[in-house]
């Protein structure tokens, strides 16, 4: 168990903390097939490379390596998944070896729904389960209660 400094984190006083932006129209994509929510971190982690000087983020696959907490293989597969995503695209470049990597804004959750219905009937899904989910604890809770009486 890790000790935590019991300090309220209040994200409109920065102080000395320093912050990624993350587009919240991220959070729809959790929906899309095979995407997780560590690939939501890792775009974040490439916006917050991104050098608006050169046009693209160009951290080695090593540095994403060591941010994320996975192997560099894993970091190339996961890019890949974000460029198959619209999220990112991938830049080559000519006698280097290193990738270049240019954030795209996310599409909104209507935009989202329309371009992979599979994400939409999968979150429909999501709502239906989480609304059986409290249903089923008003019950539960209405029956202690009647017990108890």
């Amino acid at each position: 168990m890790i000790n935590g400094t019991d300090r309220l984190f209040d994200k409109h006083e920065s102080g000395d903390v320093y912050y990624a932006k993350m587009p919240i129209d991220i959070t729809h994509y959790l929906y899309v097939p095979g995407f997780r929510g560590d690939l939501a971190y890792l775009y974040a982690v490439i916006v917050d490379y991104y050098n608006a000087d050169y046009g693209y983020a160009y951290p080695t696959q090593d540095q994403l390596a060591l941010k994320t907490g996975k192997s560099t293989q894993s970091v190339r597969d996961d890019m890949r998944r974000l460029e198959k995503a619209g999220l990112i695209r991938i830049l080559s470049f000519e006698g280097r070896n290193n990738y270049g990597y240019v954030p795209l804004v996310p599409l909104s959750q209507a935009e989202l729904w329309r371009e992979c219905p599979e994400a939409a009937e999968k979150y429909r899904k999501a709502v239906a389960k989480l609304d059986e989910e409290k249903r089923g604890n008003r019950e539960k809770q209405a029956r202690k209660r009647r017990h108890s009486q």
